[in-house]
């Protein structure tokens, strides 16, 4: 089984189970709803998978408990830096060696617990916590499990499935009602393919053809606010990136400042942009800055970074990541 516990938790991440099977419309192929109680068993299985191997003599019972009281917003047995001083020495020194003694077998064991529930509860899962435990107890004490191993991943990419699904349908009705308001507002301008874009400042240089290179100082950001990314002086070229921003970059001066809006299908997509935090079916917004058409060796050329949407220069280093 090779679906490391990361990534199963970022695929329950966002499941709110209670919820989805309202919230979604019918679809051409409908996506069943997962089965909470089953993808919880699952994940405590993935958790005592991977700690199994490390020859730790954990408390499955002691752990089990730990994640309860993180998910359910009890106390914790242990104060936060006891557990951290656990965790480190076992890091030090080796599970199987921190879990020798009694003492040690039942700290280490809250701990694993604890941090454990804290991923879950800071990326928000709806978890059934004792089929959860379950999984986790059965997998340490070699009981027979009600899931097999092999089912593992099967489930987790169904439960990841219906969960863009559903995000892809909230994310493109919350674009939607933005756009047809902002439309309406002040200084906006609407092409006919719903690009949206609102002029700061006309510059008074040439206007890009078809595949310049240029130099661009950009933000963008979901309509919610939050700023995905952010770059001073970026190369690229003017046909490059996601369409929408390539269709502005086009008509802009040098000089030119624009806010633009960009319909999902004129960006990520139903795919969205991972790497970015950018959900499927999201609606961008870019503050764009055409600073000057360069060209090759132009000292103002430094890196370029691949994935945000102004794609960097083939055969260029990256030096910065893209803002979250």
């Amino acid at each position: 089984m090779k679906l490391k516990l990361s990534k199963a938790i970022i695929l329950v991440a966002f499941m709110a189970f209670s919820t989805m099977a309202e919230e979604l419309a019918p679809a051409t192929t409908p996506i069943a709803p997962p089965d909470k109680e089953k993808v919880s068993y699952a994940l405590g299985m993935q958790m005592g998978l991977e700690l199994k191997p490390a020859g730790a003599d954990v408390d499955t019972d002691v752990a089990a408990r730990a994640l309860k009281d993180i998910l359910l917003g009890k106390p914790s047995q242990f104060k936060d830096s006891e557990i951290t001083d656990a965790l480190n020495q076992a890091r030090a020194n080796g599970l199987a060696v921190a879990t020798q003694t009694v003492k040690g077998r039942e700290k280490i064991s809250y701990a694993l617990g604890v941090r454990k529930g804290e991923q879950l509860k800071r990326v928000g899962a709806d978890i059934d916590v004792d089929a959860l435990a379950q999984g986790l107890k059965d997998v340490m004490t070699g009981k027979p499990t009600k899931i097999q191993e092999s089912e593992i991943e099967s489930l987790f990419m169904k439960a990841e499935a219906y969960t863009a699904a559903k995000q892809s349908k909230k994310n493109r009705e919350a674009g939607e009602a933005f756009l047809a308001k902002n439309a309406k507002a002040p200084g906006i301008k609407v092409l006919p393919d719903g690009l949206q874009y609102r002029i700061i400042q006309t510059g008074n240089g040439k206007i890009p053809t078809t595949n310049d290179l240029l130099l661009v100082k950009l933000r963008g950001k979901l309509i919610d606010g939050m700023i995905f990314d952010s770059k001073e002086h970026f190369p690229t070229r003017s046909n490059g990136g996601i369409q929408g921003v390539q269709e502005a970059l086009q008509r802009m001066k040098v000089g030119s400042k624009w806010e633009v809006f960009v319909p999902a299908n004129l960006g990520y997509g139903n795919e969205g942009e991972a790497a970015l935090s950018i959900g499927p079916d999201s609606t961008l917004i870019y503050e764009l800055e055409l600073v000057a058409i360069a060209q090759p060796g132009d000292p103002r050329i430094g890196t370029g970074t691949v994935g945000h949407g102004l794609e960097g220069l083939e055969g260029q280093n990256s030096s910065s990541n893209p803002a979250k």
